[in-house]
């Protein structure tokens, strides 16, 4: 099975419904090289959405919309699950990633059809006829077109508002410490990931580079978080 990576943007949250939008794939070399024509994209719906493309680890589940010329749409939910077990949570750990704006790409899982495929010039793929078989969330994309573009919410009085969009990752004060530790993870692999982007696909970096940026993104994360954890505990104290 082949895989095509993209990148979303978390816009608005819907703790209700538990739903995302986006795009599940556009016109657009990936960041490995391949293209997918999105005419020729073929699914059923509801498909699985699944966590990392991890097979036994679904986390809910996706519809695509009918593919344009521009893309294929989805809208993908994630259950509210009562029952305490890994399930839920691994469900709740995958939409506490995507709200906090930590896991900000979905890959598809697919297979070629009929052997639509043609070799690119520069290398990798076009893909003229696919079959889509899953939806992932990922942390790292390598298509960057294909965005999260809602995932919505409802307040106590069933009305929507317009939810921030996340520039950042606010401190996750009612998670425990080891999920705040994975948000913390993918916050710096994703820095890291849009480092590597800007200075140029295949520019390799030398490795005290690297550790410099990964500790200064992990510290910058740290020194919000406590800021705000401070700025909280002053309210509190009324100072």
């Amino acid at each position: 099975m082949d895989r095509a990576y993209s990148l979303l943007t978390v816009k608005a949250v819907d703790e209700e419904a538990r739903t995302i939008e986006g795009w599940a794939t556009t016109p657009s070399v990936d960041r490995v090289g391949d293209i997918i024509e999105p005419l020729g994209v073929k699914f059923k719906n509801p498909s699985p959405l699944l966590w990392m493309h991890r097979h036994d680890q679904p986390v809910g589940t996706v519809n695509f919309q009918r593919p344009t010329k521009e893309g294929v749409k989805f809208t993908a939910q994630l259950p509210k699950v009562t029952d305490a077990g890994t399930f839920r949570d691994r469900v709740d750990e995958a939409w506490h990633s995507v709200r906090a704006g930590v896991v900000r790409a979905v890959s598809i899982g697919f297979r070629a059809l009929d052997g639509a495929v043609e070799a690119l010039p520069g290398g990798g793929a076009r893909f003229k006829r696919v079959e889509v078989l899953e939806l992932s969330l990922v942390s790292v994309p390598a298509n960057q077109d294909a965005t999260i573009t809602a995932v919505k919410f409802y307040d106590e009085k069933g009305e929507r508002p317009e939810a921030p969009v996340h520039g950042g990752v606010a401190y996750p004060r009612d998670l425990p410490p080891e999920t705040r530790d994975l948000i913390m993870t993918g916050y710096v692999e994703q820095r890291m990931a849009d480092f590597r982007q800007k200075v140029g696909a295949g520019t390799k970096q030398p490795a005290t580079m690297e550790l410099l940026m990964h500790q200064q993104f992990t510290v910058a994360l740290h020194m919000r978080w406590q800021g705000e954890r401070i700025a909280e505990l002053e309210r509190r104290l009324g100072l």
